[in-house]
């Protein structure tokens, strides 16, 4: 037996001589081999005869399974603890509680700056060290031109006292812009306006997902894209003023409490808890399907026995929910009689491989699930991928033909549109999956009036079920070029698209 081996052992049999609930001195608790923390999330294997905790990707190793057995009956530090961490946590919830624990240190997110800092102490932080990366209020300046190189910058902003990362990058005549938070972020979006310097004209682009902050390099594919060419003209101005707001709208426009959300996560599952829902006696509560699985509470250690929670029971009647397949791009939301009803037909529940949709348009060797699409196109084929949530822009001096994908609900739908100088023909085609599709779509077409006169253009029609490859136009919207004419300026035309869910002539957004 190995010196690490023998070590571990007598680790393991100190254990035993210690009541199960007492958080064991820091010098007793074994840490990983690889990133140095304590061996509190699994699974722990031995590679090369040296403890690795499942924090670390592991190629190969054997289990451990009598350490992690005995690490059930233990409490374990926070691995921020030396930044102020109190936190005492079960086995088998560390990590959930690392992934938002507020004490994490960070690397500052000034591109020069390479000191690492506590959350609550970055406004402090910049405020001493990168004034000059402070916002001021919620606006920047975009630049008229960029010389042909690139410019990355990370700034500070606060909304609600609290701080945002934003991050700008200016490259190829156009604006790539980012704003994240640095905690969870709880279904926050953000909308961009883009002004002249008098403040006489507007764009807006909306409801952009606010992430987490996680690391300071850039990234265009995930960042907000504003051509400066085609706003400068829009807007018949040099200078342009971008100013964000913060709202807490969901994409689907209903409102989710994500606060009583997340008191209502399992504890052992982290799934949402839904009748029948147990506590032990002290109050802690857990899902049905953890508790048929454990005899003792995962917060306390105390047995468990089969009382219910008949108070939170009830208050999940009147809790909206969001589909469990929310990471796949359904953004239904609703009570739980709904939230199981639409769970059985939801689109994203497609499983079968399918190719990528831009293959007919660009070679690509993807497959992937149907819900996998979207994803696969907004990384790989960003050109050929437009937000339902954005304005899109055309400069008709150029433009002849379009066909790009969108996702929404956890459908993908393709729009088409082909310009001559007679008309515009619009079609939006809802493109089918290997699951019954028990929903009809309909679109709406908002034309932005570019010239300032407020003027309304609101143009709809049926979403046609098709397959990816087909550019078929029949069905189309066909629009006359006079009717449009009133909003186009300087050769630009901007509108946006809005999809509605039609079940049984009742029309719901």
């Amino acid at each position: 037996m190995s010196k690490i081996s023998r070590n571990l052992n007598n680790f393991l049999l100190k254990i035993h001589k210690i009541a199960p609930r007492v958080f064991l001195p820091k010098e007793l608790l074994e840490k990983c081999s690889r990133c140095g923390k304590y061996l509190s999330v699994g699974p722990i294997k031995l590679e090369k005869n040296k403890p690795v905790c499942g924090r670390c990707f592991q190629i190969e190793g054997n289990p451990l399974p009598a350490y992690e057995n005995l690490a059930q009956f233990m409490v374990f530090p926070c691995v921020n603890d030396v930044h102020g961490c109190d936190a005492t946590l079960a086995w088998g919830s560390v990590a959930s509680h690392e992934k938002s624990c507020q004490f994490s240190p960070l690397e500052c997110p000034a591109l020069t700056c390479e000191k690492k800092i506590e959350s609550k102490e970055i406004i402090e932080h910049f405020q001493e060290e990168h004034q000059d990366l402070l916002i001021t209020g919620n606006q920047f300046n975009i630049p008229c031109s960029y010389g042909g190189v690139n410019e990355y910058v990370n700034m500070l902003a606060l909304w609600k006292k609290k701080p945002l990362i934003v991050k700008i990058n200016y490259s190829n005549n156009c604006c790539f812009c980012n704003i994240l938070t640095l905690s969870k972020a709880e279904q926050l979006k953000y909308s961009l306006f883009l002004e002249d310097n008098k403040k006489q004209q507007s764009l807006q682009i909306k409801n952009i997902p606010l992430s987490q902050y996680r690391i300071k390099h850039h990234d265009n594919l995930t960042m907000t894209k504003i051509d400066v060419i085609v706003v400068k003209k829009v807007l018949n101005s040099e200078n342009v003023i971008c100013t964000f707001n913060i709202s807490t709208e969901s994409q689907n426009d209903t409102p989710l409490n994500t606060n009583l959300l997340l008191e209502l996560e399992c504890p052992i599952c982290t799934n949402y808890m839904i009748p029948p829902i147990f506590m032990c006696a002290i109050g802690h509560s857990l899902c049905g399907n953890c508790k048929q699985n454990i005899s003792m509470c995962p917060s306390c250690r105390i047995e468990l026995k089969d009382n219910r929670n008949f108070s939170l029971e009830k208050v999940t009647d009147h809790v909206l929910f969001p589909c469990k397949l929310r990471e796949y791009g359904c953004f239904f939301v609703g009570k739980i009689k709904e939230l199981n009803a639409h769970e059985l037909i939801c689109q994203a529940l497609d499983t079968t491989e399918t190719e990528c949709y831009i293959k007919y348009l660009s070679p690509c060797n993807w497959k992937g699930r149907h819900s996998e699409v979207i994803s696969h196109i907004t990384k790989m084929h960003s050109k050929y991928f437009f937000d339902i949530n954005d304005f899109i822009y055309f400069d008709l001096s150029i433009f002849e033909k379009l066909n790009v994908f969108a996702g929404n609900g956890g459908n993908c739908f393709k729009l088409c549109v082909i310009f001559t100088t007679n008309s515009f023909k619009f079609c939006v085609k809802l493109i089918q999956n290997k699951l019954r599709n028990y929903e009809q779509f309909r679109y709406f077409i908002d034309f932005t009036d570019l010239n300032g006169y407020g003027r309304v253009l609101l143009l709809d029609g049926d979403c046609i079920p098709s397959s990816a490859n087909d550019d078929n136009m029949n069905d189309c919207l066909n629009i006359p070029y006079s009717l449009v004419k009133p909003f186009v300026r300087l050769n630009n035309l901007q509108f946006k698209i809005n999809i509605m869910t039609i079940y049984h002539s009742d029309l719901y957004i």
